[in-house]
């Protein structure tokens, strides 16, 4: 007798099949992306003894009957070196002796069960950090990565153990789709998200770790990578060298794991990583450094400008993004393969209208100004990392031929000297307790035609125990970088100085002042009167109506404890060139013009050098404008409406702006540092033309506001 299938079932059979294909391929993508988690970890174990030696070295703390380990206190309550987590390092590290083929440990018995007995400890005793990232962020993937590990062994983690474990990291490890969790910490909790989603193959887990990963690799008006290619972290605060290279590792080893499978990132999500990294991240390395400006807290720690650590990212990109592979192999290149002065710079100037940054770079120099207003914040001071970096904002000049100017001086730098900006010195502001808090100038932009630019900060300091202001000019030329200031004016007591630069010594050093050479030796401080120009480690300041100067070259000790409390208590010591401008006590008006030209090497040189092809037309508070004769492009900031005369050129304009004029190109060029106007009118009278009105409707800038809009003369 035949049996007869019901209708509806019939009708339901394609589904439960197409349900049983989806599991089926879910499971698999789990198992590729495990595979490729093991391969990518295990692998940079390069050296086995070295290892077997670390695996030593921690077997010689263990206590086999209760599974701790006798020199970590597991009540610690630090923040930023929180003693607890060596132990999961410890068991990863042990899991990967026991599971690598070759080690004196595969598959070791004896070894095993240290390992679970110290899972075991790790459960019962539930270590917790008051800095949640410990809680959301290391001890989660490294436990993660520990099982996926251990998924490959002779023997694997009991399954009541592992589910123990894996319930914790659900229960305390933080949620990627929390608010408060974005960019950088937003990636890595996804991270372990996915090790969780995989061990336990847990589609819905996996399903928002991707999305998550994916959001983190789109631009965002919250933190992460900004609609001018900046990148934010903790508020609108610039973090281009700090978090964003951990969103980028982090982002890149997902990327990694899921490629060809139904996790992969998309066309959209890769190129704004590749339009990312090639217009903002590696323009900011220079060498294998990065700029200090753009490093936030991070540049009070030991070796953080090195970029080395960001070779993995790249060639994972290269793997990933083929299309655009080149990219990432000229990444490699700059940073591992060769010394800066082999690579080839293009020229370009970008201002981030979003992130109050202003970088230029060509072969023979890069240079970054770091800018702070209403918009945006300070670089933080927080749990004690930067306490003394307060200054960093107001308009630091990163100068870069090498790469290696400032490499490791932080902790003998003189922070009331930091290069580019203008300060009082002997009172260090602190902002411990409150962390950071957003700038107080209205008016912080920059223009440009993607070759040169200039930029403006307008600085009114009045928070902090500060007052002080400064009218702070940047005109990136090429060749030169003109540097203006006016209405330096403070009512504190403690003298103001604007620094050229604090970098470590390369010397000679050499000044020349009333009409004379002279060399500064070193371990000398000497106040220079009438400076003409200053010339060191192939750079030359030269300066204008300038009274006096301070030039020293001092061998300093320091120790990075001093600036970040989570640092080892390790000794460092440099010789140091600084030179600034003295402004005196309670200056009134003070100004100050110089002029930066990277590539001069000689007195001779300095001397021959023709900057009469710079024309300073202006230095106010209302006007700073610089015409270069040679490019026939000439800059204004005016700070308000006006007009101005240089030459047969005049040109007016009807609201505070940055206005480019390019007599040969023919063209025009506004943004708005203000953010706020919505319509600008700039008038040009050229030769014996009749001037002529040129109307920019800012109004629909929205989210670009401050962006740079051009018109043809």
């Amino acid at each position: 007798m035949k049996k007869i299938i019901p209708i509806a079932l019939l009708l339901l059979l394609p589904c439960l099949m197409h349900a049983k294909d989806d599991s089926q391929s879910f499971d698999a993508a789990c198992e590729t992306i495990m595979a490729r988690v093991r391969e990518g970890n295990l692998s940079k174990i390069k050296d086995l003894s070295v290892h077997k030696q670390k695996v030593d070295k921690a077997l010689a703390y263990y206590d086999a009957e209760t599974g701790a380990f006798r020199d970590i206190d597991y009540d610690s309550k630090e923040k930023n070196v929180w003693d607890p987590v060596k132990h999961v390092d410890r068991l990863y590290d042990m899991a990967a002796a026991y599971t690598l083929p070759g080690t004196s440990f595969y598959g070791d018995k004896n070894l095993y069960s240290k390992i679970v007995k110290g899972f075991e400890y790790w459960c019962v005793k539930h270590p917790y950090c008051p800095n949640w990232w410990f809680n959301q962020v290391s001890v989660p993937r490294t436990i993660g990565l520990t099982l996926i590990v251990m998924r490959s062994g002779k023997e694997q983690i009991p399954e009541n153990l592992e589910y123990r474990l894996l319930e914790r990291l659900q229960r305390i490890g933080g949620n990627p789709t929390d608010s408060n969790r974005t960019g950088a910490n937003k990636a890595d909790i996804a991270l372990h998200w996915m090790y969780r989603a995989c061990l336990q193959k847990d589609k819905q887990t996996m399903d928002i770790a991707m999305h998550e990963t994916g959001v983190a690799a789109e631009y965002t008006t919250g933190e992460g990578i900004q609609y001018d290619n900046s990148y934010f972290q903790h508020n609108e605060q610039l973090y281009i060298g700090g978090y964003s290279t951990v969103l980028l590792s982090r982002v890149a080893e997902i990327a990694w794991y899921t490629v060809g499978t139904p996790y992969a990132l998309s066309e959209e999500q890769l190129q704004v990583l590749s339009s990312y990294i090639s217009k903002t991240y590696l323009p900011c390395v220079r060498g294998n450094n990065v700029a200090f400006n753009v490093m936030g807290r991070s540049m009070s720690r030991s070796g953080q400008m090195h970029q080395g650590s960001a070779i993995g990212m790249l060639k994972k990109m290269a793997e990933i993004d083929k299309k655009r592979a080149y990219i990432y192999e000229d990444g490699v290149t700059t940073i591992y393969g060769k010394k800066a002065e082999e690579v080839i710079y293009p020229q370009t100037f970008t201002h981030y209208y979003i992130g109050d940054y202003s970088l230029f770079r060509n072969d023979a120099y890069t240079i970054g100004v770091r800018m702070v207003s209403d918009r945006t914040y300070r670089s933080e001071e927080l749990r004690g990392e930067n306490k003394k970096g307060y200054f960093v904002s107001d308009g630091s000049t990163a100068i870069m031929m090498t790469g290696n100017e400032y490499k490791d001086i932080f902790p003998i730098w003189d922070y009331n000297k930091i290069p580019g900006t203008t300060a009082v010195q002997n009172t260090l502001p602190s902002m411990d307790g409150i962390w950071t808090h957003k700038g107080e100038s209205d008016f912080v932009g920059g223009v440009g035609d993607g070759k040169i630019g200039a930029s403006a900060y307008k600085m009114h300091n009045k928070a902090d125990g500060i007052d002080l202001s400064a009218t702070k000019s940047w005109f990136f030329f090429g060749k030169e970088v003109v540097c203006l200031g006016a209405n330096i004016s403070t009512p504190m007591e403690e003298p103001v100085a604007t620094t050229l630069n604090q970098c470590i010594y390369n010397g000679p050093v050499t000044v020349s002042h009333n009409g004379q050479c002279e060399t500064i030796d070193p371990g000398t401080t000497k106040i220079i009167t009438n400076p003409e120009w200053v010339l060191h480690d192939n750079i030359c300041y030269f300066l204008t109506d300038v009274e006096s100067i301070t030039v020293s070259i001092e061998k300093r000790t320091g120790n990075w404890k001093d600036i970040n409390p989570s640092q080892k208590d390790l000794s460092t010591s440099n010789t140091v060139f600084t030179a600034s401008i003295n402004h005196g006590t309670q200056p009134k008006d003070g100004k100050y013009c110089y002029i930066i030209v990277p590539e001069i090497s000689s007195e001779k040189s300095a001397e021959h050098y023709n900057t009469e092809v710079l024309n300073i037309i202006s230095n106010t508070n209302e006007l700073q404008a610089v015409s270069h004769l040679g490019l026939k492009k000439t800059f204004a900031i005016f700070y308000e409406a006006g007009r101005f005369t240089s030459g047969n050129l005049e040109v007016s304009a009807s609201q505070p702006c940055i206005v480019m004029v390019d007599e040969k190109a023919k063209m025009l060029r506004v943004s708005d540092p203000s953010h706020r106007q919505e319509a600008l009118t700039v008038s040009i009278k050229a030769g014996n033309k009749a001037a002529k009105d040129y109307n920019f409707d800012l109004s629909q800038d929205d989210i670009h506001r401050g962006i740079s809009h051009s018109i043809k003369l």
